[in-house]
């Protein structure tokens, strides 16, 4: 979501954009491993409304007035490393620990994290003052 710190976020127009977790490498076919993407999801797709249904199905009050758009973000290096840590602690487990986890930072914000990964140690305490999404 996108929020502004000054007004309550119920006033605020809701932005989000998802990442999704495909069982095969998505689109599009042989990236340069460096390049990133912003890819936006029409919302007939099967992605967007998975994205949608997730992200509302963690709402416990309607918190935002619209969702905007939805963008798949498309970085092959990071997405690799996403798999082989997932197959890690997927064999380590015997389960599938996976959550889908949506926080509200504004598009600088979000972009940054997207050019130049999340970075944990601008956060505070338990990451409470974090900007993520």
């Amino acid at each position: 979501m996108k929020a502004n710190t000054s007004t309550p976020i119920h006033n605020s127009p809701a932005k989000f954009v998802a990442k999704s977790k495909p069982k095969t490498t998505p689109y599009p076919p042989n990236p340069n491993p460096f390049e990133i993407k912003k890819l936006p999801l029409s919302p007939s797709t099967k992605e967007y409304i998975d994205a949608v249904n997730r992200f509302q199905s963690t709402m416990t009050a309607q918190l935002y007035t619209e969702i905007l758009h939805i963008e798949h973000i498309w970085n092959k290096r990071w997405y690799e490393q996403y798999r082989i840590h997932y197959g890690e602690f997927r064999k380590r487990l015997g389960k599938d620990t996976e959550t889908w986890l949506f926080h509200g930072c504004s598009e600088i914000a979000a972009n940054s994290i997207i050019k130049e990964c999340f970075n944990r140690s601008y956060a505070g305490i338990h990451g409470r003052y974090a900007l993520a999404f």
